[in-house]
């Protein structure tokens, strides 16, 4: 997930200054030091940022000059949770030499959930056989809108009726790989 920041302070911030972006809670991007900052206006912050994963707080340094009067567009990526977390309002703040009180951000981000948009772009199911008491192999086609990874679980539901009993299935097909059987 790309989360792009367009920050606009009310005074020049300076060499040394610290703005502190908090409230990005819930990512599965761990922390780090020298989390790589992207954008037009990246340089201003030496191009990275430290990032804490557990409070979700961004510190970018100021290595040169970001101007009040024009704004700074700047991007950082990160892995959203596999659970619903909510959206969230990152709040902003300044540190060092010159020093802006924490406010909201505009716009709530980082929820994970059916809400904003995660869904399946590919759902079909299938049968064999209607027969009553006949073998029925049971074909399901999915595609999640969003990247799935291990350990990911999917259930389907509403199979009801079958003589089955309660059980692992066996997955096959061409992307059985995919899964654990």
């Amino acid at each position: 997930n790309k989360i792009t920041f367009t920050i606009q302070p009310m005074l020049t911030l300076v060499v040394g200054d610290k703005i502190t972006i908090t409230n990005l809670r819930g990512t599965l991007t761990p922390s780090s030091a020298t989390l790589p900052v992207a954008g037009a206006q990246q340089g201003i912050v030496g191009n990275t940022g430290a990032w804490t994963q557990g409070t979700g707080e961004l510190v970018l340094t100021i290595a040169s000059p970001m101007p009040s009067n024009s704004p700074s567009v700047l991007e950082i990526s990160v892995i959203n949770s596999w659970s619903p977390s909510g959206l969230q309002t990152p709040r902003i703040s300044a540190s060092g030499k010159v020093t802006l009180l924490q406010v909201d951000m505009a716009a709530a981000i980082l929820g994970a959930s059916t809400a904003s948009g995660n869904t399946w772009t590919v759902k079909t199911i299938a049968e064999t056989s209607a027969v009553a008491g006949a073998d029925n192999a049971i074909t399901v086609s999915f595609q999640p809108s969003v990247e799935m990874v291990s350990p990911s679980t999917i259930t389907f539901t509403g199979l009801l009726g079958a003589q089955t009993a309660d059980q692992s299935l066996v997955v096959s097909g061409s992307q059985a790989h995919l899964f654990l059987n």
